[in-house]
C-alpha cells in the first residue's frame, strides 16, 4: 500500500488512536495536538506497554487500530510490545507508528523486522507529522 493509500484507507478506518508512551507529557502533547484539529478522534492513552498488550488481548472485535508507540519503555519496550502481539497473533489489528528519540542504527534495524510498523518518527512529534498521519 503506497503511502497516500495508507493515510487514506488509515482516515476512513480509524476512530481511534492508541498512544503507547511511558511518557504523560507525550502523551499530553498528542491529545493537545488532536484536539486543536477538531476531529472527531478518540485517544487510548497507554503509559505501559504491558497495559496496551491486556487491552488488545481482551479485546473481542477485531478491529483495526492505528498505534503510536514509543520504543524505550520500562518492564517492556515497544520492541517486546510488538513481539507480544505478534506471539498472541494480534498483529493484523495494528498499524504502527513508532515515535521515539532513539536514532540507534541496532534500533532502526530491529524496526525493520516488524512489518506492523508503517514508519518510524523521532520525538518530539509536531503538529504537521501528526496531521500527516491523521488526515
Amino acid at each position: 500500500m503506497n503511502g497516500s493509500n495508507y493515510i487514506w484507507f488509515m482516515k476512513l478506518v480509524n476512530k481511534e488512536v492508541i498512544v503507547i508512551d511511558d511518557n504523560p507529557i507525550d502523551i499530553w502533547l498528542i491529545e493537545k495536538m488532536i484536539s486543536t484539529y477538531g476531529i472527531d478522534l478518540s485517544i487510548k492513552p497507554f503509559n505501559s506497554a504491558k497495559d496496551a498488550v491486556k487491552f488488545f488481548s481482551g479485546n473481542t472485535h477485531k478491529k483495526l487500530h492505528t498505534v503510536l508507540l514509543d520504543l524505550n519503555m520500562p518492564e517492556m519496550d515497544g520492541f517486546g510490545f510488538l513481539s507480544e502481539m505478534e506471539r498472541l497473533g494480534l498483529s493484523d489489528q495494528l498499524l504502527v507508528h513508532v515515535f521515539t528519540a532513539s536514532i540507534n542504527p541496532v534500533d532502526t534495524d530491529r524496526v525493520k523486522q516488524f512489518p506492523v510498523i508503517r514508519q518510524v518518527i523521532i520525538k518530539p512529534i509536531t503538529q504537521d507529522v501528526l496531521e500527516h498521519l491523521i488526515k
